[in-house]
């Protein structure tokens, strides 16, 4: 290029990076400016294009305006030249085609009602000229309808409404038109579908809502208009809904499709929208009595747009019951299936309240989001979100619902369907609602209800899925217990009707007496008692199932989760919150733990009832599914855990003790032990128990002090110094092992007993606290101190009347309770017969009170008298009875009243079972509360009562008095010592066991008495004898045998003969010696 500067030629840009690198620069360079350039051309297409839009549209616009104005002034024309004119149709026709092309809201409503007070004057005249299809009267109705969408508050609407009111009615359209009545109706059909399409609903229920007062109040029974408006409103509502109903037919044809689309359409703004006052108090119960409503079709459409979720409300469930409740009685089944499908969406749809859960941890916005929900669409002639949520609720709970819904149509119904939706409805109240089955009436009702059980029993077990493999079909209950996959549908199902069963069987049973259980009526009982077996061993193993299913040993199972955290919520309930699961796998979780805890509930319940007295097999309680051995590992980690915690389940998942990590296999263990104990075998929950105290008992000293204090030298502040009298030995002992003088009592006891004059006696150590504490344990328990009384079968219970009998009788109840927990801790056994109402009341993990059916072990004859009356088949008020109780105790009668005003309540057929629980509830736990608080409160203070819930009642007494066993002479011999010259093949040694077996079985428990200080044989075998039992040479023949019962030790003479060694021995045994002997 040329420069004028003198220079012709420009010198180069040399980049000192590369040209490669320069030429990329600019060719990105200049792609973006290329880029640039189009985006400004493509602007500036896009405003010429926009601005010829709007040039195109106010020209169009104004023009059009023009043309209605120069109509207008036509239409006005015409009017005032037929002012007086007479009826011309064609003219008609002409004004209205103007009309329609002008015509509108407010600006042109005048013009409407002239044209509309012209036609309805010759209404006649101007259908019977109408053609086939009512083109010309569907254009004026639909003029009509425009002007009723959009009226105001001050607009005139009396003609539009008119104009409707007369060109849709069928007779009159019959009457009037030439056509068949068939294509009359199909006419007629379509141009209701036509005006629905344009607002014809909405434009009603405008009307209502502006028209019509708002501060309503609810109308059920009797339902009035408020106005003559909102009655003709009404009226124009139904219109299309009635023309439906005479349109019958199964086949799909244009014109069933026409009449569903009506229906559906009327459902989803009538029914299905958030309602006005009017609508809801009004209109609502207006629809259910009325005669021209078709309840078959409305349901059948309400199921068909909620199955497409199509729903933007899910709280209408209390506007459908409206309708459909007072028509149920006769509609059909099918009719009535399809209305619990509705209610099941409607329920398990339902809105929760924020912060519902009562576990739920306190949120700053709480109050604020509660009152948002609270205020939700509840403006001035709204009905608000918590009404409609509390009236659905209420609708389950509804004597129309519940009675005849429910109770009545359940007999006749077999199908599925019904089954599966009354299933998910209660599943939803009881696993999301957490509703109380006993205080809820459908719950309770189908709770009641044999057949519905029996139904849903055979239901849950004919629930099948087809095999992939095999093709065969098999039941899903067997493959959730097997823990196969199942898809989400059939989870869904098999674990609903679980719940559900488990819930409502358990409320059933807790009505059944056990006379009626036991009694083989079938009338009496819902299912035989080789079915309940057959239930129990199905519901057990399906808790072991859900044990595996929720601590998996793959965790892809449920995603990330904590151990601890998961074996909480099975042994509290509670559902885990704190996952790193997602939502879905968490909800999933919680569900299954729902399960467990239901079917858990009705599990214990039978097997509470099979302890009391057997209906099952010995030995088929126990499982396999997750074995517990006899093993120490597992008692340790337990005892690890436990602490001094209240709660073993709360403390398994106190994740502040790091060092212990529990593995599924060990937490599954320790799921069942604390929730299902019962399928453990006995011997291996006694080596459980047994390790953990000896762990409990370990921990408290070293090997050093144990050392010393079994030496006798140990101080004061090591044991617990007691020194009693044997003439006074309880009342020493209540002295010197109150709380006050010794209030950590799991320390050793060092016992030193003073005889009759005054002497302090021979021997110390294990053997002389042995004789004490059973000494103390006898004199405390037995019936004639007054602290504790027997039944007619001398079991022990406590005496309710103990306060007459000494001032401080709670203070004897928690020393009685101490001193029995000593028992227990020191791996005692006392032959001490308890009543099994008592110790049930003592292993209750929450409340301590016991139902009817544990009257029979206090009081037989009075539990028999009750059952009298519950079969009573006459007039029970001519036994006058009342609710009142006569208590006599030591001469002095007290009448107390079981309900307020109870002597003046009569006893009749309808209360009597309420009459029988509460005074059942008075005998078992009103006046045993205060004895049993305090004697549990002294159990707790030596023994930790979680352990002790590992067993029943009768395993308990097994566990403190001994099993009534005959002892076994080959394992007491195996498991023998022999000393001090003694073997055995020595002659007095073969000569003992040739005796021993001579005993009688009272005279071997007073052997073991004397050698061990406890008549009865160790629950494990001679094997748990600690010290082992040793025969040691005792001396000539001519000494008796004696024995060192703190170390199990006999020591006997060196007897050449069987006859003489006999005789020694049973005078040893029938003196009953103490320790002096020795």
């Amino acid at each position: 290029m040329y420069s004028f500067e003198g220079k012709f030629r420009t010198t180069p840009n040399v980049s000192l990076g590369g040209a490669r690198r320069q030429n990329t620069f600019d060719k990105e360079k200049l792609l973006r400016n290329t880029q640039k350039e189009r985006r400004k051309r493509e602007d500036v297409r896009q405003r010429l294009r926009g601005a010829q839009v709007i040039q195109a549209s106010v020209r169009s616009f104004l023009s059009r305006q023009h043309l209605k104005r120069r109509l207008r002034t036509e239409f006005d024309s015409n009017v005032a030249q037929n002012a007086s004119g007479e009826f011309n149709v064609e003219n008609m026709k002409s004004n209205l085609r103007l009309l329609m092309f002008f015509h509108c809201p407010k600006l042109d409503d005048e013009r409407l009602i002239w044209f509309g007070k012209k036609l309805i004057k010759e209404k006649t005249k101007w259908i019977s000229s109408d053609d086939k299809n009512l083109s010309a009267t569907l254009k004026v109705l639909q003029l009509s309808c425009k002007s009723i969408g959009s009226a105001g508050s001050e607009s005139n609407i009396t003609i539009p409404l008119r104009i409707v009111e007369t060109l849709t009615d069928l007779e009159l359209l019959k009457k009037a038109h030439h056509y068949k009545e068939d294509d009359v109706r199909s006419s007629v059909l379509k141009m209701w579908n036509d005006l629905i399409d344009i607002g014809y609903f909405k434009g009603i229920l405008n009307l209502l809502s502006t028209r019509v007062p708002f501060d309503l109040e609810p109308q059920f029974d009797h339902v009035r208009a408020p106005t003559p408006l909102a009655e003709t409103l009404l009226s124009l509502l139904v219109r299309p809904i009635t023309l439906a109903t005479n349109i019958g037919g199964s086949k799909v044809t244009s014109t069933s499709l026409m009449r569903d689309s009506i229906m559906k359409s009327f459902v989803r703004e009538v029914v299905l929208g958030h309602p006005s006052t009017q609508l809801y108090y009004f209109v609502h119960p207006a629809l259910g009595r009325m005669h021209g409503l078709p309840v078959e079709l409305f349901v059948k459409c309400t199921r068909e747009i909620l199955e497409s979720c199509q729903l933007g409300l899910p709280a209408m469930l209390g506007s459908l019951s409206r309708i459909v409740h007072p028509r149920l009685e006769s509609a059909s089944l099918s009719c009535f299936s399809e209305y619990l499908r509705c209610v099941r969406y409607f329920v398990v749809h339902l809105p929760t309240p924020p912060n519902s859960d009562p576990d739920s941890d306190d949120d700053s916005d709480s109050e604020t989001e509660e009152m948002e929900y609270q205020l939700s669409h509840s403006e001035e002639g709204r009905v608000s979100t918590s009404e409609l949520v509390r009236d659905s609720e209420s609708v389950l709970s509804s004597e129309l619902f519940v009675d005849f819904v429910v109770d009545r149509r359940i007999y006749e119904s077999h199908t599925n369907e019904t089954l599966d939706s009354i299933c998910a409805i209660c599943d939803h109240l009881i696993t999301v609602k957490k509703v109380n089955v006993q205080k809820n009436k459908l719950l309770r009702t189908l709770a009641f209800s044999a057949t519905f059980l029996r139904q849903l029993w055979n239901s849950l077990m004919t629930l099948c899925t087809k095999s992939g493999i095999t093709g065969k079909s098999v039941p899903l209950v067997q493959l959730l217990i097997e823990g196969r996959s199942m898809n989400s549908s059939e989870t869904s199902s098999v674990r609903s009707k679980l719940v559900v069963f488990c819930a409502l069987f358990n409320l059933n049973l807790l009505a059944v007496p056990d006379t009626d259980f036991y009694s083989g009526v079938a009338s009496r009982m819902t299912f035989s008692l080789p079915n309940l077996a057959s239930i129990a061993a199905l519901i057990r193993d399906v808790c072991l199932s859900v044990i595996k299913t929720t601590l998996p040993e793959t965790r892809s199972h449920f995603g990330k989760y904590d151990i601890r955290s998961a074996l909480k919520a099975l042994s509290t309930g509670h559902p885990v919150k704190s996952d790193d699961s997602s939502k879905e796998e968490l909800d999933i979780r919680n569900k299954f733990i729902h399960l467990f805890r239901t079917c858990r509930r009705l599990v214990k319940h039978l097997h509470t009832r099979d302890s009391r007295r057997a209906f099952i097999a010995k030995g088929s309680w126990l499982s396999n599914s997750i074995v517990i051995a006899q093993s120490n590992d597992l008692a340790n980690r337990w005892y690890r855990r436990s602490g001094n915690e209240n709660s073993v389940a709360a403390h398994l998942a106190n994740s502040s003790d790091e060092d212990i990590v529990l593995s599924v296999n060990e937490a599954r263990q320790l799921a069942v032990l604390i929730n299902m104990p019962f399928v453990v075998p006995f011997d291996a929950r006694v080596s459980i128990f047994t390790t953990m105290l000896q762990k409990e008992r370990s921990g408290r000293e070293s090997s050093r002090q144990r050392a010393i204090v079994e030496a006798g030298l140990a101080s004061s502040t090591m044991t617990n110094e007691v020194k009693v009298r044997r003439e006074f030995l309880y009342e020493d002992a209540f002295n010197d092992l109150s709380q006050e003088n010794a209030p950590n009592l799991r320390k050793r006891l060092r016992v030193q007993f003073v005889n009759a004059m005054g002497l302090d006696e021979v021997g110390y150590g294990a053997g002389v606290t042995r004789e004490f504490m059973q000494q103390v344990i006898k004199a405390g328990f037995n019936p004639t101190r007054g602290i504790f009384k027997s039944t007619a079968q001398g079991r022990l219970y406590p005496n309710p009347h103990a306060a007459l009998v000494m001032q401080d009788a709670d203070r004897h109840f928690f020393f009685l309770g101490r001193m029995l927990g000593k028992i227990i801790d020191e791996g005692m056994q006392v032959e001490l017969p308890f009543a099994s109402f008592f110790l049930c009341k003592i292993l209750q993990r929450k409340s301590a009170d016991v139902d009817i059916n544990h009257l029979q072990s206090l009081d037989p004859d009075f539990y028999k008298n009750l059952m009298y009356l519950h079969d009573y088949e006459g007039d029970v008020s001519d036994l006058g009875l009342n609710f009142t109780v006569v208590d006599e105790a030591l001469g002095v009668t007290r009448v107390t009243e079981l309900v307020q005003n109870g002597k003046n309540i009569s006893v009749t057929n309808r209360n009597k079972d309420m009459y029988m629980h509460l005074m059942a509830n008075y005998k078992l736990n009103v006046q045993m509360r205060s004895p049993c608080y305090h004697f549990r409160q002294g159990l707790e203070d030596v023994v930790n009562v979680d352990w002790l819930q590992m067993f029943d009642h009768e395993e308990i007494q097994t566990l403190i008095a001994g099993a009534e066993v005959p002892i076994d002479m080959a394992d007491l011999k195996s498991n023998t010592m022999y000393s001090a010259g003694y073997a055995a093949d020595h002659p007095t040694i073969v000569a003992f066991w040739e005796v021993l077996p001579q005993l009688s079985n009272e005279q071997l428990s007073q052997f073991l008495l004397f050698v061990t200080s406890c008549s009865r044989p160790p629950l494990l075998g001679f094997k748990e004898l600690d010290p082992p039992f040793c025969i040691q040479r005792g001396g000539d023949e001519d000494r008796l045998p004696s024995a060192s019962t703190c170390v199990n030790l006999l020591k006997l003479p060196e007897y050449t003969d069987a006859e003489t060694l006999k005789a020694k021995l049973l005078y040893c045994l029938q003196s009953q010696s103490g320790f002096e002997l020795s």
